[in-house]
């Protein structure tokens, strides 16, 4: 999980800068489909408010939109940034609104499902829906309508048993336990649970989410296909 840290232009702009003059490494990470991608990329320019780099995998470009975070032993802390414009040929783009992030290494392999996937959560008697965000083999994050709160008493630590389907892939009384909640807007709820899969369990698992990341590897390279193609009339301008 990241946690924003206010930090002034000039400070990551220096950082930004040692890593120029030092010729240190610089690792980029995106997360897309809820996987962690990660290269090393080369900084070409630093200004005040954006930098330039290009990607050793050009592959990557076409899906950095949006939120990166860099890393360097040249820096305090990991540094996020958006992009600001890309270059598919080349590999090369621009990053801009740096902020000082805490940066926590996961421990296993997280994917977001190819579908909508609901789970059905037990607690007792009750039960609730929940829908899938993404998961690894010992955790997952999910979304709850605000009615789940009329329904259980959802605190850290309370064991819960689930039950849904990945793809053609069933999992039935999966334990589990919540480990955080928070809302993410006024009829939503994002739940973070720790799952405790018996051997079965993780069979699956693992076996649903080794499959799952070369799709979505597949995804990352006919993205970048796309990206090359020829544009048609309909992008000519007259």
């Amino acid at each position: 999980m990241l946690a924003d840290y206010t930090t002034s232009v000039d400070d990551t702009s220096a950082a930004m800068g040692d890593i120029a003059r030092q010729e240190r490494s610089l690792t980029l990470t995106k997360q897309f489909r809820g996987l962690e991608l990660n290269q090393a990329v080369s900084l070409l320019d630093v200004s005040s408010d954006c930098a330039t780099l290009q990607a050793t995998d050009p592959k990557m470009v076409p899906i950095l939109e949006g939120a990166v975070c860099l890393h360097s032993q040249a820096f305090s802390k990991p540094i996020a940034a958006r992009v600001k414009e890309m270059n598919y040929a080349d590999g090369i783009f621009q990053l801009s609104d740096f902020t000082y992030q805490d940066w926590k290494e996961r421990q296993y392999e997280r994917v977001q499902p190819k579908d909508p996937t609901y789970i059905t959560l037990h607690w007792r008697q009750k039960e609730a829906r929940l829908c899938l965000e993404d998961i690894s083999a010992h955790g997952m994050g999910v979304f709850a309508g605000r009615e789940l709160e009329r329904e259980i008493k959802i605190q850290p630590g309370l064991i819960v048993h689930l039950d849904f389907q990945l793809s053609d892939i069933p999992i039935n009384d999966l334990e589990g336990s919540i480990l955080y909640q928070y809302r993410v807007g006024q009829w939503v709820e994002k739940l973070g649970l720790r799952l405790f899969p018996n051997n079965k369990h993780r069979r699956s698992l693992e076996q649903y989410i080794a499959r799952r990341r070369k799709e979505i590897l597949e995804e990352v390279s006919q993205i970048y296909i796309r990206a090359h193609e020829p544009h048609g009339v309909e992008y000519q301008y007259f």
